[in-house]
């Protein structure tokens, strides 16, 4: 029994096919700068379970993954998907959104906006994910908005409180982050009002 039996690399190391111990096929293509432009996965019978095809912006960030695979029908796992990313002067990700859909008529959208301080740490992370399904219609367990502060003065790039509205589109959540002089983090808690 092996985990993996064999890996076959490009002429700049980089891996093109990875056969795994139960026969289950990776293969990797890449541009002429070595970025990944697709990753497939085939299962034993050779029909594919997964094809990401992946594009990038001038500064090789991912700016779209694109998923046109699916074995849902047969396993009742993975899907069809779409995901975009858009980034900001310096490179940080400022918003994603995607779709996903598999068997059983289930589909999901979700959209993500982030925004920054000075010093680069989060300050709003706004994000929805909706849910259609025959069990359930609406917005999930992660939508919410959080906004972030750092009151902290002895730590002012630590966060010290999340305030989380819009939870499940209607709750809200308050957290609060304590550290020691070294700045390790001792203490975490979350209340719901």
């Amino acid at each position: 029994d092996f985990y993996l039996k064999n890996v076959t690399y490009n002429f700049f190391d980089q891996p093109v096919e990875i056969d795994y111990g139960n026969d289950v096929k990776t293969v990797n293509t890449y541009d002429l700068t070595q970025r990944v432009r697709s990753m497939r996965l085939d299962r034993p019978d050779t029909t594919t379970f997964m094809h990401n095809v992946y594009d990038y912006d001038k500064n090789q960030n991912i700016v779209k993954i694109a998923n046109g695979s699916s074995q849902h029908p047969l396993l009742k796992m993975g899907g069809i998907s779409n995901k975009i990313y858009a980034y900001d002067g310096f490179n940080r990700l400022a918003s994603a959104s995607g779709q996903w859909s598999g068997g059983d008529n289930e589909s999901h959208d979700y959209s993500l906006t982030m925004a920054y301080n000075n010093t680069h740490g989060i300050v709003n992370k706004n994000q929805h994910h909706n849910v259609q399904s025959p069990v359930f219609n609406g917005l999930s367990d992660n939508t919410y908005n959080a906004h972030y502060e750092y009151n902290n003065t002895a730590h002012p790039h630590a966060v010290s409180k999340i305030n989380y509205g819009n939870l499940s589109g209607s709750q809200s959540a308050v957290s609060n982050f304590a550290y020691d002089d070294n700045g390790n983090l001792t203490n975490y808690n979350t209340t719901t009002p």
